[in-house]
């Protein structure tokens, strides 16, 4: 995460607000930006396939 971006994240939190909200503002986006990078690294999988995974494990 950059400066740019943990300043931008502030910037759409109200004037007085508790520090805590800044952190979990700044981990949501974080978690955000992860699951971003899991997709454009294909490291994730349709529902359907997941439907079947489970499928397969459950009926062993």
């Amino acid at each position: 995460m950059t400066k740019s971006q943990v300043l931008e994240t502030l910037d759409h939190l109200p004037e007085d607000f508790p520090a805590e909200q800044l952190i979990e503002a700044i981990r949501e986006r974080e978690m955000i930006a992860a699951a971003e990078r899991q997709v454009e690294e294909e490291k994730v999988i349709s529902l359907e396939e997941a439907k079947n995974r489970m499928r397969q494990k459950w009926s062993k």
